[in-house]
């Protein structure tokens, strides 16, 4: 009886980790397959993670049981070893000096979610506003890349944060892109960059909006003269999900998992918002990829891309660059505080003609995203 249990057993995991295998090579796909064409392969990447840690307990399982069939699972690992790196970092002891190296250029990206000035009600009539400028001052980055930067046009409702940034933390020079106005005009909110280095040209294009005839978010360029030698960078917000609270409740309910019925009703409303959202940034992808590779200098891009290391929208943006993470960091490298703590989905690509030299993220609770900074020198 114990032999015949032992036999069934060791046949499920085979069996199990058969399937699983081709869950997990289909799912390796997600990074080259237009997810217009092939939605639910973009789909499977977002649990990639979760697949992948499914395969290397079922190895493992195999092993134990000295089975051939654990051979599938390591050539599976292998073939998606591509993916598996850009998801996760292995640089054991990642260091990171707030003194800049001699010779470098420091970068930090954020995505400021407002400044935090859309929750003043909820906070007494405050911001964190300033601490976040305490914050990018204490760093003392060259070029800083904003998305959701937050401008008041009526000072007697919010403070005026471009001034601040080219008098009291010293950046000069700057391009905002207005992409949206709100209340009447009070406010508008869109990407920015601030540098401290002569910006000598500048380039801003538009995204079609996900609402028919609107325009969306931008993609800038600031063409930077860093001590004599020239470099692109790129500031951009990609198309999110578009979540509303109670579309974060749902999702809770779904991790409940306590009511079938409805459970399915409202996952399709979120499946529905996950196909608009990746329709509309795959053509932000590629325009993106194409503006990077028309780039006479050597070029750095940063943004909130909105989607994960294992998508269409990181592989086409990527292609040959660098990802400082990827180079400097360590482990998975979230970068969005909410949903899950697996989401990286901020990001600074580079040339791989700039030599780069150190990579840092900081846990602040200031914004929903996570800061990050790279230093780079020219070789």
């Amino acid at each position: 009886m114990a032999r015949f249990l032992s036999t069934i057993t060791r046949q499920f995991f085979v069996i199990s980790n058969f399937v699983t295998v081709i869950i997990f090579l289909i799912a390796c796909l997600a990074g080259y397959s237009n997810p217009v064409t092939y939605f639910y392969i973009a789909l499977l990447g977002v649990g990639f993670l979760f697949i992948t840690i499914a395969l290397v307990i079922f190895f493992i399982i195999l092993l134990l049981y000295r089975s051939k069939w654990a051979l599938l699972s390591l050539a599976a690992l292998l073939i998606g070893w591509v993916q598996i790196h850009a998801l996760f970092a292995f640089n054991i002891s990642p260091s990171f000096s707030k003194k800049k190296p001699a010779g470098s250029f420091r970068v930090l990206t954020w995505n400021v979610s407002r400044w935090d000035e859309m929750n003043k009600q909820s906070k007494g009539g405050t911001s964190d506003r300033l601490k976040m400028f305490e914050y990018i001052k204490s760093q003392d980055p060259d070029i800083v890349c904003i998305q959701e930067f937050f401008e008041s046009r009526m000072p007697e409702l919010f403070d005026v944060n471009i001034p601040y940034f080219t008098r009291q933390l010293n950046y000069p020079y700057y391009i905002f892109a207005n992409d949206f106005a709100t209340f009447n005009g009070a406010y508008e909110h869109g990407v920015a960059l601030f540098s401290r280095y002569p910006i000598v040209d500048t380039f801003r294009l538009q995204y079609q909006g996900s609402d028919p005839g609107k325009p969306g978010e931008s993609l800038i360029r600031a063409t930077i003269d860093v001590n004599g030698k020239r470099i692109n960078v790129y500031t951009t917000h990609l198309q999110s999900f578009r979540f509303t609270d109670d579309d974060y409740r749902n999702i809770s309910h779904i991790k409940r998992a306590d009511d079938t019925d409805s459970i399915v009703e409202v996952s399709k409303g979120i499946i529905a918002k996950f196909k608009r959202s990746y329709s509309v940034r795959s053509r932000q992808a590629v325009i993106v990829k194409e503006q990077l590779d028309k780039s006479p200098y050597p070029e750095i891009i940063c943004g909130d891309f909105n989607d994960v290391p294992n998508s269409y929208t990181y592989f086409t943006i990527k292609a040959d660059r660098q990802d400082v993470f990827v180079k400097k960091g360590f482990g998975l490298g979230r970068t969005f505080v909410g949903i899950s703590p697996t989401l990286r989905i901020d990001y600074i690509l580079a040339d791989k003609g700039l030599a780069l030299l150190q990579y840092n993220k900081t846990r602040l609770p200031y914004s929903d995203h996570l800061p990050l900074i790279a230093d780079f020198a020219f070789p």
